[in-house]
């Protein structure tokens, strides 16, 4: 396009962005931004929060901050984008100390904004935030949400609140694939074994088919039990399912191998 001479918009720049967003391709994306300031359209609020969420999704946290901070309006989108990017990288304090600033700008979390939030509550110094979330969620209608509903099920799961993973699954509305997996991996983190396959039984009695995810979450389970049980799983993945096993699957059926060998 730009050797034949066409002069990019907005809109190009932003597709490319979101390209570079996918292939965690945050070289080509700092060339793109190059050019969105040399065509003057470095103010333009619509681009800016693409970049953010660029950034973010790169793991460029500095980059992504400083490119949020000169945006002219902060939206709720582009809050989301830069509170995502902390709570993906696992920081906890950043991405609830956004979402506080968020609220004091008087905007409105999204379902997005929450599931966020929520993944970074995971050990006991942010239960009690991620019950406050909890809180807004149901106050909010965002709890129907399975996107927060599921986060929920992980976080409680992380809390060692088992119960309460119980309680927002089951009053889940929409579960799908990913619902079922995190409460499957809440049960298989615990030891609990007679649950977890009792969950995965539900679920393909509900006709809610497993993915990879799925299966890496039960080769989990499988250690816990005999050989024979890791192997019915690759097994089960490939002829029934369609799924081709991944390093991970192999390796969790190499460890129960190893363990019923008395090796370590």
């Amino acid at each position: 396009m730009l050797l034949k001479g066409f002069k990019p918009d907005a809109y190009t720049f932003d597709s490319i962005l979101r390209s570079c967003s996918s292939l965690s391709d945050v070289a080509f994306g700092k060339q793109v931004h190059a050019n969105i300031i040399k065509n003057s359209l470095a103010g333009n609020n619509f681009l800016g929060t693409t970049l953010v969420y660029m950034y973010a999704k790169t793991g460029c946290l500095e980059d992504a901050y400083v490119t949020f901070h000169r945006l002219i309006a902060r939206d709720v989108v582009a809050w989301t984008a830069i509170i995502t990017g902390f709570a993906q990288a696992d920081q906890a304090e950043e991405t609830l100390k956004c979402f506080r600033k968020m609220q004091q700008e008087g905007l409105r979390p999204n379902e997005f904004t929450l599931a966020s939030c929520v993944s970074c509550c995971s050990n006991a110094a942010t239960l009690e935030s991620g019950r406050l979330l909890h809180s807004m969620a149901l106050k909010s209608g965002h709890l129907l949400d399975k996107f927060v509903s599921t986060s929920l099920v992980d976080m409680y799961g992380k809390c060692r609140c088992i119960n309460d993973s119980e309680a927002v699954f089951r009053g889940s509305v929409l579960r799908d694939t990913a619902s079922w997996n995190a409460m499957i991996g809440v049960y298989v983190q615990h030891g609990e074994r007679e649950k977890a396959v009792e969950a995965y039984r539900t679920m393909l009695d509900e006709d809610i088919v497993p993915d990879d995810i799925t299966f890496i979450v039960l080769s989990a389970y499988s250690c816990m039990c005999v050989t024979e049980d890791g192997k019915n799983l690759l097994s089960s993945m490939s002829e029934v399912y369609g799924i081709t096993p991944k390093v991970e699957h192999y390796l969790y059926v190499r460890l129960i191998s190893l363990v019923a060998l008395e090796i370590f």
